[in-house]
């Protein structure tokens, strides 16, 4: 997620949700203070990431059917969610104009006027209209609204609800307002795969919900009054082909969200792990304040190694294979990072954020680990100085570049990626005529690994567990409950 936080598919694997902030330390020759991240995400990578936490709990007894014995909390006259809609490829907010169009007729209303329109005409928008005048217009038709100038993965798909049209920055944003379980229906198959199954299906959107629900308490895009977009820095939005079988997970749960001692969670989630989860110390937050977030291994013993031990994670990562997403293409993966590919991506990374190149790379070591053998710090060693990346989300864009191929373990090789998929790996130095040449990469999984993994529910739904099941395991201690 938003880090909830993801999203496009690339072998078999799907982008978290969620997203989260990096933060950068220097060390020896400089040394720099370091920020907080948030989630909502990948990312995103959870999120987003959305950015982003992730976790695995042991598997509870307690009931998770239907909250019946709850009483639903207050909520809006009705549940609509705003959710501002990026321009083509998720290019940007804001647009030189807007086209619209509808199967039937539709209605083009602002201050002072209304136009109405003919099915299958299309509406063409500029700043400079006089339905602007007055501030934003709005379009209502019955059918569906289709957005030609935002493409996406499924082309031009259509919207649910009312558009909102917004003049800014001299240009013009689309927020579509539309019911929560609608906007769910067009969530739900963009950030896990169908072929997962109806049980999988039904814990995103139980997920989905939770963490729009929390959104929805707020606005996560102000300058809109939006409470989401509909990218990976939140969860991806019709970005992919509707489907009967995530419509009716949607309806199956209807108004179901988790909540813990009263509160909805914040769900997080991402797209698979290396067999383990981590904990909110990821986004520098405290897990003894999080127990629904736990760093545990993603299987049914829950048996799990201390694995902020170097060698102990080393072992894991070469020979553990007793995990619910271990079919999964990314639970295993491994790159080839030349020296020279190193350099360039570690020194543009630090200059970018306004710290000083380390120079020629000499060593890269990882120096602390974090719940679940995720890296918490890299020291890189250089001809100028030494630099500590840490966090996840850092380490992951600091060492990746778009030159990289990345090979899973079922040999598919995935290119393309400037970041790496995760932060769950450890270092083989490589060296020719006894100089470094480079590093190899032995990795697992796909995201921040904080909540759910997607590939993960898809295994135990494939076991037989029941969605209520898959969810007391990834959030332990959290009930079901009615909002609605």
């Amino acid at each position: 997620m938003r880090y909830p936080g993801r999203r496009k598919k690339s072998g078999g694997m799907v982008f978290p949700a969620v997203a989260a902030l990096l933060i950068v330390t220097a060390a020896i020759n400089f040394w720099f203070g370091s920020e907080t991240a948030g989630a909502g995400e990948e990312s995103s990578e959870a999120v987003t990431e959305n950015t982003n936490p992730s976790g695995n709990g042991e598997e509870t007894q307690t009931s998770q059917e239907d909250g019946q014995d709850q009483q639903p909390q207050d909520e809006p006259q009705a549940a609509v969610i705003r959710v501002a809609l990026f321009g083509d490829d998720y290019g940007s907010l804001y647009q030189e104009e807007i086209r619209i169009s509808s199967s039937e007729a539709y209605t083009l209303s602002w201050n002072g006027g209304e136009r109405q329109m003919p099915g299958d005409s299309i509406l063409t928008l500029a700043p400079s209209d006089e339905c602007f005048a007055g501030g934003s217009a709005r379009i209502r038709g019955t059918a569906g609204l289709q957005l030609l100038s935002s493409h996406r993965e499924c082309g031009y798909p259509l919207y649910p609800g009312e558009m909102e049209v917004i003049p800014a920055e001299g240009k013009l944003a689309v927020v579509n307002e539309v019911s929560l379980e609608d906007y769910l229906c067009l969530v739900v198959p963009g950030e896990m795969p169908v072929s997962y199954g109806l049980e999988a299906l039904k814990v995103q959107a139980v997920c989905a919900r939770s963490y729009a629900w929390c959104q929805m308490q707020g606005y996560g895009v102000p300058a809109l009054n939006a409470h989401v977009d509909d990218s990976t820095n939140f969860q991806v939005y019709n970005n992919q082909d509707s489907s009967e079988k995530a419509d009716e997970a949607v309806r199956a749960t209807a108004g179901q969200v988790l909540n813990y001692q009263g509160e909805t969670v914040n769900t997080y989630y991402y797209s698979s792990s290396c067999g383990s989860s981590t904990d909110m110390d990821v986004w520098k937050s405290d897990p003894a304040e999080y127990p629904y977030f736990p760093a545990a291994c993603l299987n049914a013993s829950r048996d799990t190694p201390d694995l902020t031990d170097e060698a102990a994670f080393r072992q894991f990562i070469d020979d553990h294979t007793d995990s619910f997403d271990q079919e999964d293409g990314f639970y295993r993966w491994q790159v080839d990072l030349p020296k020279d590919a190193l350099e360039s991506s570690v020194n543009k990374y630090l200059t970018g954020h306004k710290m000083s190149s380390v120079g020629e790379i000499a060593a890269l070591e990882v120096t602390e680990r974090g719940a679940g053998g995720i890296i918490r710090e890299l020291t890189v060693t250089g001809s100028e100085g030494k630099a500590v990346l840490s966090r996840q989300e850092a380490v992951r864009k600091a060492l990746g570049n778009s030159s990289m191929e990345i090979t899973q373990h079922t040999g598919y090789v995935v290119k393309g990626w400037s970041m790496l998929p995760s932060a769950f790996f450890y270092l083989e130095r490589l060296e020719e005529n006894g100089s470094l040449s480079g590093y190899r990469l032995h990795g697992g999984g796909y995201g921040h690994g904080v909540g759910m993994s997607q590939s993960g529910a898809g295994g135990m739904a494939e076991a037989g567990y029941t969605y209520d099941g898959i969810l007391s395991y990834f959030y332990p201690g959290t009930e079901l409950f009615h909002i609605y």
